[in-house]
């Protein structure tokens, strides 16, 4: 699976917004927000927006830590992310969609690492990824799919290392292009067929 930064990563780091609503501005200091000249961490909503006025964030503090739904959107004011945090944690569902509307991605997370099934969406609504994570790590099947909806590769994982057993891969036309065989999470063999011989 591709790696996927959490929402809470790019929050507040957009360029061409203006800081207004609720809060002008927050500070971090040692990953805890605070209005500036201020001792106390924030409590309260921080709001940007873009230069045209349309909310772009809207995060909810508590004690200085994310908590809440925190939501993002695109300056034409379709939703672009949304994330639940408790004590500045993410926990909960994590959705991001593309500005046509169409979902991008979906998971869950608890303290911060995945837990649960992970899914990724091509912009035309074919699924392009999805797999299991537990704990941060992935556990069980994970499959890719071309924008076609032929499958691209299967692979098991356990405590995110390969699983015994077989990965195997898929040209686009659906042709066989690889075995991968693992043992013990290493590689032991590899075999691969062209697309005319497949």
């Amino acid at each position: 699976m591709k790696k996927t930064i959490p929402l809470a990563l790019f929050l507040l780091s957009f360029s061409g917004l203006s800081q207004a609503a609720t809060v002008d501005y927050l500070q971090s200091r040692n990953g805890v927000a605070y209005q500036v000249n201020q001792e106390k961490p924030f409590s309260g909503t921080y709001v940007q927006k873009y230069e045209n006025g349309q909310k772009a964030i809207d995060v909810t503090f508590k004690e200085g830590k994310e908590n809440g739904v925190a939501t993002e959107w695109y300056a034409s004011g379709e939703k672009r992310g949304e994330a639940h945090y408790l004590d500045g944690k993410t926990n909960g569902l994590m959705t991001k969609w593309y500005e046509n509307g169409q979902k991008s991605f979906e998971t869950t997370y608890k303290n911060d690492m995945k837990n649960g099934v992970t899914t990724e969406w091509y912009r035309n609504g074919q699924k392009s990824e999805e797999a299991t994570f537990k704990k941060g790590k992935e556990n069980g099947v994970s499959t890719e799919w071309y924008v076609n909806g032929q499958k691209r590769e299967v692979a098991n994982f356990t405590n995110g290392k390969n699983s015994d057993g077989v990965m195997t891969g898929w040209y686009e036309n659906g042709k066989k292009a690889l075995e991968v065989t693992f043992k013990d999470g290493q590689e032991v063999s590899r075999q691969y067929w062209t697309v005319d011989a497949a």
